[in-house]
């Protein structure tokens, strides 16, 4: 293999490694977005009586601790085990490729991995 053919592979997997990287930052914006909106439905269940979703009437005289928790139905569209178990395995999926294209990568350079 020539020196040309390597630094064609070493880009191509150096594009490939960034790439990854993106999707893997991508699915931790996931993952971060669905922890703040558990983290508010758990204060929220603290106090249910003040879980108001879009549209709903709400009087709040009917607070007696806590306060108004607003939600819209969209909020919870990806809460479910199907969403979550993808979620779940395309981290592990985008991390096992970058780990892959690292060792590619180190190989190609010539470094120990």
């Amino acid at each position: 293999m020539t020196e040309t053919d390597i630094d064609t592979i070493v880009g191509r997997t150096d594009r490939e490694m960034r790439e990854a990287k993106k999707r893997l930052a991508a699915y931790h914006s996931q993952a971060a977005s669905l922890r703040n909106l558990t983290e508010k439905l758990n204060n929220a269940l603290k106090w249910s009586e003040g879980i108001v979703f879009e549209g709903q009437s709400f009087d709040e005289q009917h607070i007696t601790m806590g306060k108004k928790v607003s939600f819209i139905d969209s909020e919870f569209h990806n809460l479910n085990a199907s969403y979550l178990r993808s979620l779940g395995e395309n981290v592990r999926k985008e991390m096992a490729d970058i780990a892959r294209l690292g060792r590619e990568l180190r190989s190609l350079r010539g470094e120990d991995a």
